[in-house]
């Protein structure tokens, strides 16, 4: 089973919304690393430009987005969007157990902002 299909089925929801919630983790994950490490995502997660471009506010405004870069924020644009907190903290162990597995040093550098990407056999 792939990240996506495993958010979708670990929170009862559908593709489209677990891209959304995948995508502002992504999102977070960018603007918390340099550009060197999140090439290392782009290259081993292709997906997660997808994912990017479908999260909430992707379209929004530069400050919006720069604020995810924090475990409140990230939060709250993934609670406007609808998810739950149970659902969030879910999404956020199962997007790092897959950023770890695919780019362990963008995983590493995340957590120093992101600290709910830990994934659970940390």
């Amino acid at each position: 089973m792939d990240v996506l299909q495993r958010v979708a089925s670990e929170l009862s929801t559908d593709e489209n919304r677990a891209e959304q919630g995948l995508g502002a983790v992504f999102i977070a994950v960018r603007i918390a690393t340099d550009a060197k490490t999140f090439s290392q995502v782009s290259r081993s997660m292709p997906d997660a430009g997808t994912w990017m471009q479908r999260a909430p506010f992707s379209a929004g405004r530069t400050g919006e987005m720069l604020a995810m870069a924090t475990p409140a924020a990230l939060k709250r644009v993934l609670r406007l969007a609808g998810f739950s907190d149970e659902q969030i903290m879910k999404l956020c162990t199962i997007a790092g157990a897959a950023l770890r597995d695919a780019a362990p040093e963008a995983y590493e550098e995340s957590l120093k902002k992101l600290p709910l990407l830990k994934a659970e056999s940390d």
